[in-house]
């Protein structure tokens, strides 16, 4: 069997040649992603294949994960869970088996071993041979071979818990408020903070408004100031001011370096933008508030691709929060302009749901207004907008967001 090295080179093809000898152009991690799962899917295969066979001497399969910082919730919730060898059926637990270790998810590093029957269960009238104790791998070394998951983070620093788990969880295993095993529903489901309030009975408390407060320092952790000219400073200062007066949207137009409109929809989350027939493409510059939520919208980056008058669109939030992107080149039509918009939103969105549940990042840094931002970098990476935003904090959990997904 090919290793993956050797899968990457035949993909992607050697340097000598320029790479023009692969299978498939793309990124060395991109075909490495690739590579990995599909071995995983090979080896899940074969040792399935082989426990199949030997089905008459195996009592259980065991599912082990790899006890490092990357492992992801669903494969950390299994490790050291038995199953049945040929159906997969939970043994004194209730987490389902889904796609098995190595084919769970996408670059699964999990694998199976198998436990065989005793000599009496195999009706054999001699002694078993006592082993002795083994061991398994860990990102520190050697652990005794029982140690699960659950077990090993219990006893990592402080700092590596909220790494894999988030602060929230963290905090709340270290103060013995909830297990690890606690941390998931009934089928080996990751569970979030809402879910873990309402079965811990409210427990969560003061740390879930730590969590808010978490949310809220995150965004404001190095707020920059915008450069904005003394026109752009004079839209802010109106969009703001009402929104905190009254809730809603409101909007503002400038062109050539003057404001030409001024506009509300009367609504907290909507805004109705002008079509601005008449200006020249890519003249106007439009700036509006957002009571809710401080980040361009999809919306808003539909509104920018399919209205050819607009060049360009700013976000002022409450808090200080300020994002906007910029048209590059003529735009599109509005029907390509919202489904290109609808379906980047769902892509940025599933990134950082993966990314959260890998534990590449904290439920706070999830749920700080990121996937617009991963979205507007999305965007960006097409070559259809140039995105700035006033947070590089921000900016950086995004695109660990975008680099984990590739």
């Amino acid at each position: 069997m090919l290793t993956t090295a050797q899968i990457i080179r035949e993909l992607r093809g050697t340097k000598i040649n320029g790479y023009a000898d692969g299978l498939m152009q793309g990124s060395r991690r991109d075909i490495e992603a690739v590579a990995r799962t599909a071995l995983g899917h090979m080896a899940q295969f074969t040792q399935n294949r082989f426990v199949e066979a030997n089905q008459d001497i195996i009592k259980c399969v065991v599912w082990c994960a790899t006890l490092d910082t990357r492992t992801s919730p669903p494969c950390r919730a299994r490790d050291g869970k038995q199953y049945t060898p040929v159906e997969h059926k939970p043994i004194g637990h209730s987490f389902q088996w889904g796609g098995g270790p190595g084919g769970y998810h996408w670059r699964c590093r999990s694998h199976q071993t198998t436990v065989l029957k005793s000599n009496k269960e195999l009706g054999i009238d001699v002694p078993d041979v006592v082993m002795k104790d083994g061991t398994r791998a860990s990102m520190d070394g050697q652990l005794p071979a029982d140690v699960t998951y659950s077990q090993w983070i219990k006893k990592q620093s402080a700092a590596r818990q909220d790494e894999v788990l988030g602060a929230t969880r963290a905090q709340m295993m270290r103060e013995g408020k909830i297990t690890p095993e606690q941390l998931y529903g009934s089928k080996g489901e990751y569970l979030t903070l809402d879910q873990l309030k309402s079965k811990t009975g409210g427990m969560l408390g003061s740390n879930n408004a730590s969590m808010k407060s978490e949310e809220l320092a995150i965004r404001a952790a190095d707020l920059t100031e915008p450069k904005l000219s003394a026109v752009q400073r004079e839209a802010r200062a109106y969009v703001v001011e009402n929104g905190r007066k009254t809730g809603h949207e409101y909007g503002v137009a400038i062109a050539d370096g003057k404001i030409v409109d001024r506009f509300t929809s009367g609504m907290p989350n909507a805004l109705k933008v002008p079509k601005f027939n008449g200006y020249p493409n890519g003249v106007i510059d439009l700036h509006h508030n957002h009571p809710v939520g401080d980040s361009l919208s999809a919306q808003d980056f539909a509104t920018l691709l399919a209205t050819p008058s607009i060049g360009s669109v700013a976000v002022h939030g409450q808090s200080g929060f300020f994002t906007q992107a910029a048209k590059v080149g003529v735009g599109m039509s509005s029907e390509s302009a919202y489904l290109v918009a609808a379906s980047t939103r769902s892509k940025a969105k599933a990134l950082v749901a993966e990314a959260r549940e890998s534990g590449v990042i904290s439920d706070a840094q999830s749920n700080s207004g990121l996937w617009p931002v991963v979205m507007a970098s999305l965007l960006e990476n097409d070559g259809l907008i140039r995105y700035t935003i006033n947070s590089e904090t921000v900016m950086s959990i995004a695109r660990k967001v975008i680099n984990h997904g590739k």
